[in-house]
């Protein structure tokens, strides 16, 4: 796009430069800045693609550390897991029983549910 404006540029410069060459000084002026701009332009979007690549570098190294993380978080509580099955398993074996008493006592107390247990037995 820089290309064709400063092709325009440069085709009414040749015609400007007979009529004005006050303009022509001008549009001189303004061919070398569009040059300029053009370069810086270029200089940037060389950078543009350098971070990019970082950016593209970073995502795998941050998608690395997050597998680390996840690994080490899984057996981490798979072993807390486990640890807490281990020491709760006795209390449940005893919890059990009281809680299916409870269970008898509350459903007793029930008049519908009396007559349930009655023709269930």
């Amino acid at each position: 796009m820089c290309d064709v404006v400063q092709q325009q540029i440069e085709r009414v410069n040749e015609e400007l430069k007979a009529r004005d060459p006050e303009i022509c000084e001008k549009l001189e002026k303004l061919k070398a800045e569009l040059a300029d701009l053009k370069e810086d332009l270029i200089k940037l979007y060389e950078e543009i693609k350098k971070l990019k690549a970082e950016l593209a570098d970073l995502k795998e190294d941050l998608i690395k550390l997050y597998e680390e993380i996840k690994k080490l978080f899984l057996k981490r509580f798979n072993e807390l897991r486990d640890d807490i099955r281990i020491k709760t398993k006795p209390i449940v074996k005893r919890w059990t029983p009281i809680i299916k008493d409870i269970e008898e006592i509350i459903l007793a107390l029930i008049p519908e549910k009396k007559k349930e247990i009655k023709k269930n037995t």
